[in-house]
């Protein structure tokens, strides 16, 4: 889950991107100068990185791979670090670039799996390998996506892609852990314009690593499969309208999906591609700029450019057990009403206010239910984008661009 901000509406902040890890334990913030890395729960700053003016500095996506010393990194900003077809993957460790991938289209995107890379360009997606010497085993058309959207699934179990389709408001979905390079959706693909790769890496290793976890060297990576299986993409027609935002939850069986209009939410099975659940955020037209399931995939937030944040309940379990939500967030003030004829009791916000990326905290007591929902309103010009705390599951937190 990730959001961008262009060099024109960054301000005096210098931030151009701003997405958390796979677990919402951490985010990490591209800039114009480089990038920084902050632990969520408690907040404090982790890694911090200025590039040499000479060499190009601006950084505008990144990804994690959890808390590991591999970071996935695009260039933006008005003195880019990278060009704007190439993605890189830096290891932390070493301070360097040990991985380059050259496509022949702008790169908007890059996701990260324990076994896999995924590049997501303006109208096609590409799944490599993530090995030393990563083999391209998949390739597929999309309509124009410029934001990048893609989400990759991280269980084991589950090795599922989502992606926007060849038709707009379509999302394509596909098992990638044991895709073969014969599994292609796009029947005129070109393997020459695969992507060319560079491994700029040496064979150094090192303890250290973002969050005192697990360090990973590109070399040390066993190649991962490339065996293909009989399972063939799938698509679901989830809206009329372009996507604006996708996520599954954490085991991948669940698909939210918000299109440009932004005024429903579907949820999808992933198992059988039914719809399960039509959420509506408003009636009025928003950009949603962020989908989270919480842990027990019992509650989705839902944030919007109009700065606010709408928690629904997606099972009966949650109805009949009152939530004490928490939320976090750099705003010196929220208020919040729910429009739940069932609610038990109304109480009066309160934000408790400190400093910082995630710096305030409000308790809500209330029911919900997928057909009325809490809505928060962050009292910021800022776009949000929210996730649930993996210290605290009932602990929402939310960021955004500060100038």
């Amino acid at each position: 889950m990730c959001m961008r901000v262009s060099p024109t509406d960054s301000g005096n902040s210098g931030i151009l991107f701003v997405g958390f890890n796979q677990d919402y334990g951490c985010f990490a913030v591209g800039m114009q100068n480089g990038f920084r890395i902050f632990n969520c729960d408690p907040l404090k700053q982790l890694e911090r990185y200025e590039f040499d003016i000479r060499d190009g500095t601006g950084v505008g996506y990144m990804e994690m791979l959890f808390r590991t010393n591999l970071l996935g990194i695009l260039g933006g900003g008005n003195h880019s670090r990278l060009p704007s077809n190439v993605a890189c993957l830096w290891d932390g460790i070493k301070q360097q670039f040990v991985l380059e991938i050259t496509c022949a289209t702008d790169v908007r995107g890059i996701r990260l799996r324990h076994d896999r890379i995924i590049i997501i360009l303006v109208n096609a997606v590409k799944v490599y390998t993530f090995s030393p010497s990563p083999q391209l085993i998949f390739e597929s058309n999309t309509c124009s996506n410029p934001s990048g959207l893609c989400y990759v699934c991280q269980s084991v179990d589950n090795p599922l892609v989502v992606f926007p389709g060849r038709r707009p408001g379509v999302v394509s979905l596909v098992h990638i852990g044991n895709t073969g390079s014969n599994v292609n959706l796009n029947n005129n693909a070109n393997n020459n314009n695969s992507g060319n790769i560079t491994n700029n890496n040496s064979n150094t290793t090192t303890n250290n690593n973002i969050g005192s976890t697990n360090t990973i060297s590109i070399n040390t990576i066993c190649p991962s499969s490339t065996n293909a299986t009989n399972m063939p993409p799938r698509q679901i027609i989830a809206h009329e309208n372009p996507l604006a935002s996708i996520t599954l939850n954490r085991d991948g069986y669940l698909l939210a999906t918000a299109s440009q209009k932004g005024t429903l939410i579907r949820i999808f099975s992933t198992k059988d591609c039914t719809l399960l659940h039509e959420l509506r955020r408003g009636t009025s037209q928003a950009t949603i700029t962020s989908l989270s399931f919480n842990k027990d995939s019992d509650l989705l937030c839902v944030t919007s450019e109009r700065g606010t944040a709408h928690i629904f309940c997606l099972t009966k379990d949650s109805l009949t057990n009152p939530r004490n939500i928490q939320i976090g967030s750099s705003s010196n003030s929220i208020s919040s009403s729910g429009n739940n004829s069932n609610t038990s009791s109304n109480h009066s916000p309160h934000l408790t206010k400190s400093s910082g990326f995630g710096s305030g905290k409000l308790s809500l007591r209330s029911l919900f239910s997928t057909t009325s929902h809490v809505r928060c309103v962050l009292e910021t010009k800022f776009k949000a984008i929210c996730a649930f705390s993996s210290v605290s599951p009932d602990t929402l937190i939310e960021t955004f661009n500060i100038e």
